[in-house]
């Protein structure tokens, strides 16, 4: 059997501040972002396109019982999010992203 061990001040003290610690901790970590998070990347205007080499590429060859279009079909992974093809300046992508190679999924 486990021994217990003696605190020096009484249990109902000792979880008063274990809460108030926590409490300090998670309204400083609310107010300062304790969580690192890479920036987002908002949705750019028509005319703009991103200029940007994304993680991957995805062509998704599943059958699908609706019809879509070819360009559904095709979309690239940036930060993690899925982002569509006509977000990006293609030529741009195709003559500065070298390793990009399309991942097919079935």
């Amino acid at each position: 059997m486990a021994k217990l061990i003696s605190l020096p001040i009484k249990p109902k003290v000792f979880f008063e501040l274990i809460l108030i610690l926590l409490f300090l901790t998670s309204s400083f970590c609310f107010e300062q972002g304790c969580v690192h998070r890479k920036p987002p990347i908002t949705s750019t205007p028509l005319d703009q396109k991103l200029q940007i080499c994304p993680e991957a590429w995805i062509v998704n060859l599943m059958p699908s019982p609706l019809p879509s279009d070819d360009s559904s079909h095709s979309y690239f992974i940036l930060q993690g999010i899925r982002r569509e093809r006509k977000e990006f300046d293609l030529i741009w992508v195709q003559q500065n992203c070298k390793d990009l190679k399309p991942d097919t999924v079935y």
